[in-house]
This record gives C-alpha cells, sequence and structure tokens, in this order.
C-alpha cells in the first residue's frame, strides 16, 4: 500500500513531467507562429481524403500546393515506386479531392481523384463549389428538396455555369431568401 506521502511524491513527479510539454507545446508555437493540435487551420492548407490500400487511410492536411507525387512519397513512400497515376503526377491538389489507391492486379497500385460529396464538405468546412455539385449535393442542402435540386442541375446543364451562389437566382424557383439559406456553404467571390 502507498502511503500519503509517497502518493504526494509520485503526483509531484507526474504534474512536473507534464508541465514541460505543455510549455514546450503550446507557449513556444505561439512564439514561432507555428500551429499547436486543435488549433484552427490557417488558410494556407488543403483537406484531403486517402482511401484505399494505404496504411493509414483518412483525413489529411496538406500545405497549399501539394501535388499527387508529394502526397505519394508523404503517406505511401515505401511503395511509391509501385504507384499508377491516372492524372498528371504534378497535378496540385484542392481541398475535397479524394485520392484512392488500390491494387491493380499486377502488384501495382492504381490512383484515382475523384471529389467529396456535399456533406462530407459541409462538415469539414469546406466551401462547395455550385458548379461541381450533383442534385444528391444539392438535396444536401437546408431548404432544397430532391425535385429543386434536379431543376438546378438541369439548368446548369441547359444554361451553363453559375461560378457563384448568387448566380442561382437564374433558376425558376429560387428567390434572394433561398439563396441566403445556404450561401455560408459556398466560397465568396
Amino acid at each position: 500500500m502507498i502511503l500519503g506521502s509517497q502518493r504526494f511524491i509520485l503526483w509531484l513527479v507526474a504534474v512536473l513531467l507534464i508541465i514541460p510539454l505543455l510549455i514546450k507545446g503550446h507557449c513556444s508555437s505561439r512564439n514561432k507562429g507555428t500551429a499547436v493540435a486543435f488549433s484552427h487551420p490557417s488558410s494556407a492548407q488543403i483537406i484531403v481524403r486517402i482511401k484505399g490500400s494505404v496504411p493509414s487511410p483518412g483525413i489529411y492536411r496538406f500545405p497549399d500546393g501539394t501535388t499527387i507525387t508529394s502526397v505519394i512519397n508523404m503517406t505511401i513512400a515505401a511503395s511509391a515506386d509501385k504507384v499508377m497515376v491516372k492524372a498528371t503526377p504534378g497535378t496540385l491538389l484542392k481541398s475535397g479531392d479524394i485520392i484512392c489507391l488500390r491494387p491493380d492486379g499486377e502488384k501495382k497500385l492504381e490512383l484515382t481523384i475523384g471529389y467529396m460529396d456535399a456533406k462530407e464538405l459541409m462538415v469539414l468546412g469546406i466551401p462547395l463549389q455550385p458548379d461541381l455539385l450533383t442534385a444528391d449535393d444539392w438535396d444536401a442542402l437546408p431548404g432544397i428538396g430532391p425535385e429543386l435540386a434536379k431543376r438546378i442541375v438541369f439548368y446548369r446543364q441547359i444554361n451553363g455555369a453559375f461560378y457563384s451562389v448568387d448566380a442561382l437566382k437564374r433558376v425558376p424557383g429560387i428567390a434572394e431568401g433561398k439563396i441566403s439559406q445556404i450561401r455560408e456553404y459556398f466560397a465568396s467571390r
């Protein structure tokens, strides 16, 4: 049985070990301008999901300007020479991209790039692009039902790109009130 004084000494040692970690992790990062865990991300970062045959699939933050080649080297460096890329390796990634690595049956990995759906983008705080949204994506937004979502996509196919959420005013049945209800999910131009 540990006596009260021994318990106090153990507690004191634990506190003394934790304090330098807290000081180094928080105070020094403020002085250097670097981010600590759980801090608000800077605008110079992109958010990408990596899935498939990778050691650690999940959501990653990379510096703005990151290419497919850099992501391969950072995430699966051991087998980077076995990756067949179905895109230009120097392509810059953007927030919302999905990088998928799948075996192609010849001891190689095939890399494809997709894009997150609207629900995932909204959860991650990535602004939506009105010209990339499917009917299901539009339907995920508050106040847009499945019928209006289909009309929006049909209108875009016939009349061309919206470029911004404000251009939705051209779609019959969408007024300023509906646009102001969903504006927060889109990038401002």
